[in-house]
């Protein structure tokens, strides 16, 4: 992260909510006369109100460090002990949160955030869209092209609800429609934010998934076609795994 952008998102994060809850604590006689500020983490969730604020020993989150000396495993690590961090990913205690984490390293602050929500979900998502890859191949290799569109479709689907869904947009989760799904992913592709041939394969795929379901008309598929429609599925499921956000697990 730029180190000067690192510092605008410690400075807002300050201002905005660290701060007024350091206050709002003190005024309320929960905080010591000593009270230092070592880390804070502003915790966003999936709806408008306000985030959850978590001070010092009250940060859950794992850093990716680059350590300053060769360290055994399960020896304690001090401050001095780390040259600098790489990240800082929330755990699996928050598993569809966004975050604004700092914490002080050698006189300053360590800063990561990510705005994205449902981490875990998306996850979900990437897994699920892997066995209905799997089945889409399986049908193919069986010359059941209905059952192919059918199962292609809800890969596709599934895909493009994940990289869609680190939006805090709640309808995306509430919809009982395939239609939203694929208005906002064509939006998306309008903005230049997908991969045009992503929501090309999605739109083609609903064109011919009531014909192949509901016995509505043929389903006519060259094998150029299929191959170029599972390439695309494919690397559709990899830029998803790619780009969605981390979770670090938590500790047994």
């Amino acid at each position: 992260m730029d180190v000067e952008m690192g510092e605008r998102v410690a400075e807002q994060a300050y201002e905005f909510w660290i701060g007024p809850e350091i206050e709002r604590r003190r005024t309320a006689g929960k905080l010591p006369d000593d009270f230092a500020l070592h880390g804070a983490q502003v915790i966003f969730g999936m709806d408008e109100g306000l985030p959850e604020i978590r001070l010092n020993e009250e940060v859950k989150a794992v850093a990716e460090v680059t350590a300053a000396r060769a360290i055994e495993k399960g020896e304690p690590v001090t401050e001095d002990d780390i040259a600098g961090y790489k990240d800082i990913l929330l755990t699996e205690d928050d598993p569809n949160a966004g975050h604004i984490t700092i914490v002080t390293h050698k006189g300053g602050w360590a800063v990561a955030f990510d705005f994205r929500r449902n981490a875990t979900l998306i996850a979900e998502h990437v897994e699920l869209a892997r066995q209905f890859l799997a089945a889409a191949a399986w049908a193919h290799e069986k010359g059941y092209a209905r059952v192919f569109v059918d199962t292609l479709f809800s890969a596709t689907e599934l895909m493009a609800k994940g990289m869609l869904i680190w939006q805090p947009d709640r309808s995306l989760l509430d919809s009982k429609t395939h239609r939203l799904i694929k208005v906002r992913f064509n939006l998306e592709r309008k903005h230049d934010n997908v991969d045009p041939r992503f929501a090309k394969l999605l739109n083609r795929l609903w064109k011919l998934r009531e014909r192949a379901r509901y016995l509505a008309g043929e389903v006519e598929l060259t094998e150029a076609d299929i191959d170029e429609m599972l390439a695309v599925a494919e690397e559709m499921h990899d830029v998803l795994v790619a780009t969605s956000p981390r979770r670090a697990p938590v500790s047994s």
